[in-house]
């Protein structure tokens, strides 16, 4: 392979660019070279040489703007990646899913709380959403499949007398035949004092689910225990 030697300067140190343009490490200018063995001929600026053109690498703009603009270029087009995959993934869409409780109450037979050494609960009446949280623990106990049961954050509706409340709220649960469905349910209970959130010391009156009656306290009449759920319902 033959020498290319600038025309420049005379240096063998040069390397090929594209097409048919050459660059010189020694005086650091570019050179066209067309096959022509100009070796020790100078070179007119004002009037290149035949087979040669002189450049200065410096004002060769046209090569080093292709490079600035492919790296712009690439790092523009991954910068809009990452904002079109941060826009999607913080574009939550909000459904009916969203408005549900899926988080299972603490309720148990065998829970307590305290406050500075003192429990507080055996001593406060407990408030409506309480009385919901309970009642959610007898829809369990009364329907096909309770470990599918879904109940809404807030109930529809929560009636209280002293101490005896009646809840009207949603129930989402999968029947006898594995189907999930909606159904309205009205819990009548009392409670009877002590930790709210232990279940025995709350008393169920009566439970309806849907257009059926899943449970009727048998210390009362069905008389009596109507009678009390319309005086609530007045409330």
């Amino acid at each position: 392979m033959n020498t290319i030697n600038c025309p420049n300067c005379g240096s063998q140190d040069t390397t090929w660019k594209y097409g048919n343009d050459f660059y010189c490490y020694m005086c650091k200018k570019t050179f066209n070279f067309n096959g022509d063995n100009l070796k020790g001929k100078k070179i007119n600026k004002n009037e290149p040489t035949k087979g040669y053109t002189y450049m200065n690498l410096e004002s060769d703009s046209k090569f080093g703007k292709i490079n600035k603009r492919k790296i712009i270029t690439i790092i523009v087009s991954i910068l809009l990646l990452f904002v079109i995959i941060w826009v999607k993934n913080s574009d939550i869409p909000i459904n009916e899913n969203s408005q549900r409780s899926s988080v299972s109450y603490p309720v148990s037979n065998n829970v307590s709380s305290s406050n500075n050494g003192n429990n507080s609960e055996s001593t406060n009446a407990p408030d409506n959403i309480e009385a919901y949280v309970i009642s959610q623990n007898f829809v369990k106990d009364n329907i096909v499949s309770p470990s599918t049961a879904d109940f809404t954050i807030e109930p529809i509706n929560v009636k209280c007398i002293g101490n005896k409340f009646m809840v009207v709220s949603y129930l989402d649960a999968q029947n006898s035949y594995g189907a999930k469905i909606r159904e309205k349910y009205m819990c009548y209970l009392i409670y009877n004092g002590g930790i709210w959130s232990n279940v025995s010391n709350w008393t169920l009156m009566s439970l309806r689910i849907g257009d059926d009656i899943a449970y009727i306290n048998k210390n009362k009449t069905e008389q009596e225990i109507a009678k009390d759920i319309d005086y609530l319902r007045t409330q």
